[in-house]
């Protein structure tokens, strides 16, 4: 089967409880929005555009991505993480190609994902309207745009259901006149990320006063998963 060549899908997780449909609760600290547990698995609708404008071509792409925890380890300092394992295929029909590992982290603190030599921490407790943070601390990214927390305990309409209870995260919310920078992901407690949305563009004019655009708009939705 031919690889999928874009893309990489980060995301994370914690929870030993199971949610009921009745569930109204308000999770003051916010674990439950990382899972932990082994067999915990996620699989995503994943659509992307990409748009060349050197070549004036719109490119469209669409597969599936599946994350899984497969074990738990203990890190040099003491830490208990979570091995994650990330998959790939184009249609429900092909088998799953392995694509890379990583490992996840849960603190007292913050929730962290090590992916590709790179540590980015997705949230940090407790969940509040009023916590900002540097989600890429960890990591040679120069631009640190802060993370924060929006629209908690709204619900989001997934693919396949209606999860209650999620919390959004902002990772970066930039727009002028020559580009478009927008990523952020909902989460749903004992679930994890259920949506994410990642726009780079460029959005110049050329010299005629037509628009250009160059960039990527990507989606993962939430199709499946496995508590």
């Amino acid at each position: 089967m031919k690889k999928i060549n874009c893309l990489i899908c980060v995301l994370l997780l914690f929870s030993a409880c199971k949610k009921t449909e009745t569930d109204q609760g308000f999770y003051s600290a916010g674990y439950e929005y990382f899972p932990v547990n082994i067999g915990h698995q996620l699989i995503y609708q994943v659509d992307s555009i990409v748009y060349d404008d050197f070549n004036g071509s719109v490119d469209t792409f669409t597969y599936q991505c599946k994350e899984l925890i497969t074990d738990t380890f203990r890190g040099i300092n003491g830490n208990l993480n979570q091995r994650l394992e990330w998959y790939y295929r184009q249609h429900d029909t092909d088998e799953w190609e392995f694509y890379h590992a990583g490992f996840s982290t849960l603190t007292v603190y913050t929730a962290e994902v090590t992916q590709q030599n790179e540590k980015i921490i997705r949230l940090i407790f407790p969940v509040n309207n009023s916590s900002s943070w540097n989600g890429y601390a960890y990591t040679t990214f120069t631009d640190k745009p802060q993370f924060y927390y929006d629209d908690i305990g709204d619900s989001y309409p997934g693919v396949n259901e209606l999860f209650i209870n999620t919390i959004t995260v902002v990772e970066q919310n930039d727009s002028n006149l020559i580009e478009l920078m927008k990523r952020d992901r909902i989460y749903a407690p004992y679930i994890g990320m259920v949506y994410s949305r990642n726009d780079s563009l460029n959005t110049q004019f050329d010299s005629g006063g037509q628009p250009k655009i160059n960039g990527l708009r990507l989606r993962y939705k939430l199709s499946s998963y496995v508590k």
